[in-house]
Formats: structure tokens, C-alpha cells, sequence
């Protein structure tokens, strides 16, 4: 008998319907009195079937099963383990079908309501994503696109290396699509190290530290356009010489007049003559500027100080504090210096800006040929360089 049969005979000495027929007969009679198949005693159950097989035999089974019925149905479970008894066609056909189970109807399958897609975008680079608790990866070209969010509040975290992260709370509506735009921003770390690392390119682009030498002594020729103490436009000659100990002399002349300014640490010294008569200090403003925004001196002062990036990789600024004000300088694709932004800060703030352009050759490195000062705005003095020479260098505009 195999492991099926056993554990079904289990099932029935634990509770299947009593053996009263063949009990009651196996009882009443000798070994040598065999039950009267004819006698009538009701519809037989499973149990009172296999015990007939197995003490009667399947004939008298058989006989037994046609006049007097059956209980139960022939389910398939049933009727294998009849066959292992022995049972034949003929005594299953005696035995009603089961009756066809009803189909259970499919069970409802609540569709889960979706929200989005979600456009998340970052500024100025590639960031990191994350929706909830759920990490959905890294932008592609400063964008990607979410799908198949739940309807709610979501919380948006965007990450990038070197930027603070951001974080925003988004209303996501069921079918709607919707947006979440990030600008990231350094942190005070990448900050300075970036800015440091521009400022040393614009040195190298300037011609690096053989250019920042010998350019601390130099003499230069050109012209000058100023506005003088009205307003109006001047302009003329000019020859400047700058030396080591940081003093600049500046000499212009027009066609009826000249002045010349020594600026240092010190007050300066200054002289006009002709038609530019009282204009020493308008000349001495001119020889400061020339000297202060000299763009070798201006690189100086960025790697002397604590250059912070303010702009962005692909528009570099970066700005230092310098006394009471704050400067900018803006490189260009080559890392040359192009504009300078000076903001004093303080009861009556001003901005001054200066534009280097025109650079031209010098061994290893540029040199900017025209120096533009405005202040608000308004163009107080052009220097417009044609030749700068040292011992050893000569820069031409040509």
C-alpha cells in the first residue's frame, strides 16, 4: 500500500463515517457464514467500500455497491485509490460523478493610482536622486524623468560631489505630470578649492610664474582717454614705467599741455602743465588705477588672498575681500582675466569694472593691450597699450 492509501486510511480512523454494515456483519457470524449480499442497508459510505474490497472482494463489491449506493462522489482522489484496490470499471460506474466545482470569479485587483511622470532638473551639474526613500540614480544631460510615483506629498532629495544638497517637497496628482527644478550650489570647501585652482590658471595662462617675475619692473607707451573734472573726454600720450617697490610713474601729454604722477604707498607726487593745468588729480586717479588693476598685480592679489569660485566651471568667477571691498574677476574659455568687478561696501557703496582685452604675445604668456576703467557704470579712463618691455620681454599690441 503507498504512502497516498496509508495516510487516507489515517483520515478515516479519524472521523469518516463508521463501518456499520460490514462491523455489524463481521460480528454476527461465523467464519464459515458469508454475508448476504442481497440485504439491504442504505447508501454506503467511502470507508464501508474499501473495507468490502478488502474482505469481500471485488465482485461481491460490485453487487454490493449496485443495490445499495454510495455516499460520496467519484473525485478523481477518490477513484485512484479505488483503482489501487482493485476496483474495476464497472464498480466505478456505480458510483455518481463529482459534480463540477463552481469557478471562483477572478479576484478584484485594486490598480494602484499613479502620479507623474516627475521631471526632476540640476543646475549647473549632474545630481544624484532620491523620491521619498527610494533612489531613482543619476540625471542624464542635467534631467531625467521619474514614472509611476504615488499620488501625494513626496519629498525630492537631490546629491551632487562638492555641492550642499537640496531638498524639496513636491504635490504629486494622480495623472499630472510635474517638475522639480534644483540649482546646486558648492559648498565652502569646493569653493575655495576651486577658486584656487582658477587663479592659478590664470596665471599660467598670463605666462605663469616667468611672466609674474619679469613683469614686476617694466616701462610701456600708448595713449590714455580720461574724463577730466567736467566730464569731458581727454586724450592723449602716455609712457609709464612700473618698478619693483610697486611705484607707478605716469606721463601724459596732449597738444598744449602734460602732466606726470608717482604713485606709491606713499602720497603722491604730481605736476600738470599747459592746457591740463590743475589736473593732477585726475592724473594721480589715472596712475592709481593703472597700477592697482596692472593685471599682474591683480593675479597677485587673488593668489595672495583666499579665492572663492562664484561662478561655474564653464564661467568661471571667483572672488576675494580685500579691505572694505569685494573683487570678481570673470575668466574666459582661456582662463584669461576679462573683467574685474570692484564693490566697496560702506555708507556711499560704488562699483567699479575693469575689461582687460586685446592681449597680446608675450614669451610664454599674454598681456592685455587695453585696460578700460568705469565706475557706476561710466567710463573714467581707456589705456590703450602699444608696446610693454622689460629687460628681458617685450609685449606688442601688434
Amino acid at each position: 500500500m503507498n504512502r497516498r492509501i496509508q495516510s487516507f486510511f489515517l483520515v478515516i480512523l479519524l472521523g469518516l463515517a463508521p463501518v456499520g454494515l460490514l462491523d455489524a456483519q463481521s460480528r454476527g457470524q461465523t467464519r464459515s457464514t458469508q454475508p448476504s449480499t442481497s440485504q439491504q442497508v442504505g447508501p454506503l459510505g467511502i470507508s464501508q467500500v474499501i473495507e468490502s474490497l478488502y474482505s469481500l472482494g471485488v465482485t461481491k463489491t460490485e453487487d454490493l455497491v449496485s443495490k445499495n449506493k454510495v455516499q460520496f462522489e467519484a473525485t478523481p482522489e477518490i477513484v485512484e485509490i479505488l483503482k489501487d484496490l482493485g476496483a474495476t470499471d464497472r464498480l466505478l460506474s456505480f458510483i455518481p460523478r463529482a459534480k463540477p466545482q463552481p469557478v471562483a470569479p477572478p479576484p478584484v485587483v485594486d490598480v494602484p493610482k499613479v502620479a507623474g511622470p516627475l521631471k526632476v532638473l540640476c543646475e549647473p551639474i549632474d545630481c544624484f536622486i532620491v523620491i521619498g526613500e527610494r533612489y531613482y540614480g543619476l540625471t542624464e544631460a542635467r534631467s531625467k524623468i521619474v514614472p509611476e510615483l504615488t499620488p501625494g506629498s513626496a519629498t525630492v532629495q537631490v546629491f551632487s560631489n562638492g555641492y550642499d544638497p537640496q531638498t524639496q517637497k513636491i504635490l504629486l496628482q494622480e495623472g499630472q505630470n510635474a517638475e522639480a527644478r534644483f540649482r546646486l550650489t558648492l559648498t565652502s570647501e569646493s569653493k575655495l578649492e576651486k577658486g584656487q585652482h582658477f587663479a592659478l590658471d590664470a596665471m599660467r595662462a598670463l605666462g605663469g610664474i616667468q611672466a609674474l617675475t619679469v613683469l614686476q619692473e617694466f616701462r610701456g607707451d600708448g595713449t590714455l582717454e580720461w574724463k577730466d573734472e567736467k566730464g569731458t573726454l581727454q586724450q592723449g600720450s602716455m609712457n609709464f614705467t612700473k618698478n619693483r617697490d610697486q611705484e607707478m610713474q605716469l606721463e601724459i601729454k596732449t597738444k598744449d599741455g602734460s602732466c606726470s604722477s608717482l604713485v606709491s604707498g606713499k602720497p603722491s607726487k604730481d605736476s600738470c602743465r599747459g592746457s591740463l593745468k590743475n589736473s593732477e588729480k585726475v592724473v594721480s586717479a589715472a596712475a592709481s588705477s593703472l597700477l592697482l588693476y596692472e593685471v599682474q598685480n591683480v593675479i597677485s592679489s587673488f593668489l595672495s588672498g583666499t579665492p572663492l569660485l562664484v561662478g561655474t566651471d564653464t564661467a568661471p568667477r571667483i572672488e576675494i575681500q580685500r579691505g572694505d571691498a569685494s573683487w570678481v574677476l570673470t575668466l574666459d574659455s582661456d582662463k584669461l582675466p576679462v573683467e574685474l568687478a570692484q564693490t566697496r561696501r560702506g555708507p556711499t557703496p560704488s562699483v567699479i569694472n575693469v575689461r582687460y582685452s586685446d592681449y597680446g604675445n608675450v614669451t610664454a604668456g599674454k598681456y592685455p593691450t587695453h585696460l578700460q576703467v568705469s565706475v557706476d557704470g561710466s567710463a573714467i579712463y581707456t589705456f590703450t597699450i602699444n608696446g610693454v618691455s622689460t629687460r628681458s620681454v617685450t609685449v606688442n599690441s601688434r
